[in-house]
């Protein structure tokens, strides 16, 4: 999508979240309020997304125009304490396809597609069991699983990950920090070690600092109220370890980037087994494969099955 300059980090960044349609909100049968935000066309091809590990229910800019002119009705949930989602007590990959149910009950998606990014996949995974035969086909771009092994590579941004959740004492402190130091200039030093091993990444973001802009928003977002829902999501990775994909009954696509090294591919493979019907690597891609592949994302849900 057309990603806006940043010659004034914090204007655009602003300008960011201000194109983006504003967030609303469903109370969910105990009560709390879940978060979401809906791009596109209301009587459109229902597509569920699951938003990365700092994510929030902001997705690139030109979204909202574009979906709406494939015919395609995006809705985008912020998991329970994330962003303007209440947290949620029992916090799990079941508990948060629960939520999703619900919402998905509430507005009216009826059939849909379900596509998540990075550490989105467990959840989205959970929630097209639960959904059943209401789900025509799940799409995961760059997934993480819940079971990652070693990392040979020795990524630094890998193995910080790990040592979080072997500690978990150290999340809440690590994601206070990150709310404290947030900026664009840091999520461009971010981004361009996460993509020291990918010379396709780090020449993108070389050509686009503005996706800097839209990354820092989102995670601006993602943290606004608290850090709950990420420190939560990391101690569910800790514990998700048996998770089995077994009641997965939609066709199952995975997009991959042969470049990235933070999400390895054998690693995902190995989770979702003989469930995988179709892998698409992009060749010159690492870890922004969403990022940079968002256009073609959309049109490839807008041709696939899912009517409402």
């Amino acid at each position: 999508a057309g990603l806006i300059e940043a010659d004034d980090p914090v204007r655009a960044q602003q300008e960011t979240i201000a194109e983006a349609p504003p967030v609303r909100f469903v109370t969910l049968a105990d009560g709390r309020r879940l978060a979401y935000r809906e791009y596109g066309d209301r009587g459109g091809r229902a597509v569920l997304t699951f938003h990365e590990g700092l994510g929030s229910s902001l997705l690139p800019p030109g979204t909202d125009s574009a979906a709406r002119r494939l015919g395609l009705r995006v809705v985008c949930a912020e998991r329970p304490g994330f962003g303007q989602s209440d947290p949620r007590p029992d916090y799990s990959f079941d508990g948060v396809a629960q939520d999703m149910v619900e919402l998905c009950d509430q507005v009216g998606l009826e059939r849909l597609q379900i596509a998540a990014v990075l550490s989105g996949t467990p959840s989205a995974i959970q929630t097209a069991i639960a959904l059943g035969e209401r789900v025509t086909r799940v799409q995961i771009f760059s997934g993480r699983p819940p079971r990652a092994q070693p990392d040979p590579a020795r990524n630094p941004l890998t193995m910080m990950r790990s040592r979080i959740e072997a500690n978990p004492w150290l999340v809440e402190s690590f994601l206070a920090v990150l709310r404290l130091r947030l900026s664009q200039a840091m999520m461009i030093r971010v981004m361009q070690r996460s993509s020291a091993q990918s010379p396709g990444d780090l020449a993108y973001l070389a050509a686009h600092p503005e996706a800097a802009t839209y990354v820092a928003a989102y995670m601006t977002e993602a943290l606004a109220c608290s850090s709950r829902g990420p420190a939560d999501e990391l101690r569910a990775f800790r514990r998700g370890r048996n998770m089995s994909v077994s009641g997965l009954t939609a066709p199952l696509v995975v997009w991959h980037g042969e470049q990235d090294r933070l999400a390895p591919l054998p690693q995902l493979l190995a989770f979702l087994g003989s469930h995988v019907s179709e892998v698409r690597m992009r060749p010159g891609v690492g870890h922004f494969l969403a990022l940079r592949h968002w256009d073609e994302i959309l049109r490839e849900m807008a041709g696939g099955a899912g009517v409402r």
